[in-house]
């Protein structure tokens, strides 16, 4: 029986007594009974335990001369405080592992600490050190020929250079997005020498969503076709392949739609709901069927098809709630209310809308973010317009006092006090209704032909109209200009009629 072996029939109670008595006798064995608890404790997922025992083996290991040990032990400290969502100290280990590991010329440990740390970077969402790390990374695993590593640090840092632009942090956006694509397209090469098929075709995603996000939706369709045949080439019966395939389904059928290929992308989403179904309901993934659903009604309603595209989000509705994205279901119910909305369906879309901001004011913001929520404000006053429901149009809107609470773009700023400006002036608050079309009016580009910039000068010239005809005429001139130019012939006509433009 070898050492190790014999060690194995203690109990870990019984090992801490014994590394208690042989630790100034035996170093040796002292590391040897110091790793085997630490292991136990990984083994058992007691991450605590297994922290607590490297970082002594750490110690032990470093004092004792016992350098790689202890390179080895800092690194698997880490590892236990990663396991336990504590990222900032996992750094720290993976840091200490990582100069050990360059001093003692480790070179495929050096980069399984690089690569922990990019992990831990990631959760935390620090772009910028993710980069910087991963071109460390990358450089090591380029000279070792790790092929794998390589190519997974590669689309990290491409996937760093992306979120950049997404949360910000830079105005480059199709600079970062096009070094973006070159690490995505390295990724592809180290994959495929790595013999790695699977993770090949997640390179060709990558570079698939790359070139969706800069509007090469052409060449992101013939990338994201290469990674679906790489897939099913390779087979796809298990779930976890299944559950790839449908996501590369998702993404061509949304390429197919921006291409306006419609009944080709809703063959594709089809394919992927189809799929889905073939997925046992724990690896079902009710977030992404969600989308496809959702997706494949956006595609719907490009055609004209309404009545299928409000039967597609009824279901993409459904498997959102299921999947507790609160996010995910509030904005496909806003998709289902502007589709009403359309279908001038407007006591429907409003009932929607009025329970959503119902929703939104019992649970605060923990569910329904403020943008969407606006969203809710805005189409239900739409609707109560349409209906002439002009107090109750106004009582709505009141429940955004102040823009400024909340992250909404401009033309969103523009459309809430041109709905308050117009029921201000159905109720005969004139006066009031001015002051709010003149504040729109300061803060847009009245050169930018809009139909919510005619309808300002519109509402403006009625309400002059009314006091003194000739002050009126300059403000029913630009929106009647303003209408013809983008395709409102229809209300231009209406004033010129009335007002014997």
């Amino acid at each position: 029986m070898t050492e190790l072996e014999s060690l194995e029939a203690f109990t870990s109670s019984e090992l801490t007594a014994l590394f208690e008595k042989t630790q100034k006798l035996d170093s040796d064995r002292a590391v040897a009974i110091l790793k085997l608890i630490a292991e136990r404790a990984y083994a058992d997922e007691d991450y605590q335990a297994m922290a607590s025992w490297n970082q002594k083996l750490a110690e032990f290991a470093e004092d004792n001369l016992h350098l790689n040990v202890a390179a080895d032990a800092q690194y698997l400290t880490g590892l236990a405080h990663f396991l336990q969502d504590d990222e900032s100290t996992a750094l720290n280990h993976y840091q200490i592992a990582e100069s050990m590991n360059v001093k003692l010329g480790r070179d495929s440990e050096l980069l399984d600490c690089l690569m922990n740390q990019m992990d831990c970077y990631e959760c935390l969402e620090y772009y910028e050190k993710i980069i910087r790390v991963g071109e460390r990374a990358l450089n090591v695993a380029r000279v070792g020929e790790r092929f794998w590593a390589a190519g997974q640090t590669a689309l990290k840092i491409a996937a760093a250079y992306y979120f950049l632009d997404e949360d910000g942090y830079s105005d480059l956006t199709n600079e970062n997005k096009r070094i973006a694509m070159q690490y995505a397209e390295e990724a592809v090469e180290h994959f495929a020498n790595s013999g790695d098929t699977e993770k090949e075709a997640d390179a060709y995603e990558e570079v698939s969503d790359l070139l969706t996000s800069i509007d090469r939706d052409s060449e992101a369709l013939e990338k994201i076709e290469i990674a679906i045949a790489l897939l099913k080439g390779i087979g796809v019966e298990d779930d976890f392949k299944k559950q790839s395939l449908s996501g590369m389904l998702l993404s061509k059928g949304r390429i197919l739609t921006e291409l306006k290929e419609y009944e080709l992308a809703i063959d594709t989403f089809n394919l992927a709901i189809a799929i889905k179904s073939q997925m046992s309901e724990d690896l079902r993934d009710d977030e992404k069927l969600s989308l496809i659903h959702w997706s494949k009604s956006s595609a719907l309603n490009r055609l004209g098809r309404n009545t299928e595209a409000l039967a597609a989000l009824e279901i993409a509705l459904n498997t959102a709630r299921l999947s507790e994205e609160f996010w995910l279901y509030y904005r496909i119910m806003q998709e289902q209310v502007w589709v009403l909305y359309k279908e001038d369906r407007d006591l429907e879309a409003l009932f929607i809308s009025r329970g959503a901001i119902a929703e939104y004011e019992t649970q605060t913001s923990k569910l329904l973010p403020s943008p969407i929520f606006v969203g809710f404000i805005i189409s239900a006053g739409l609707c109560l317009s349409n209906l002439e429901r002009w107090s109750e149009l106004y009582e709505v809107l009141e429940k955004v006092r102040s823009v400024n609470d909340y992250l909404i773009p401009l033309n969103r700023v523009i459309r809430l006090d041109l709905l308050k400006a117009t029921a201000l002036y159905q109720l005969g608050k004139h006066e009031d209704a001015l002051i709010l079309l003149d504040l729109v009016l300061e803060e847009i580009d009245k050169d930018l032909p809009d139909e919510d910039i005619a309808e300002c000068f519109e509402i403006r010239g009625k309400i002059k109209f009314e006091k003194s005809p000739n002050s009126a005429v300059a403000d029913l001139q630009l929106a009647v200009e303003i209408y013809n130019l983008t395709g409102h012939e229809d209300s231009a006509q209406e004033l010129i009629s009335k007002y014997s433009l």
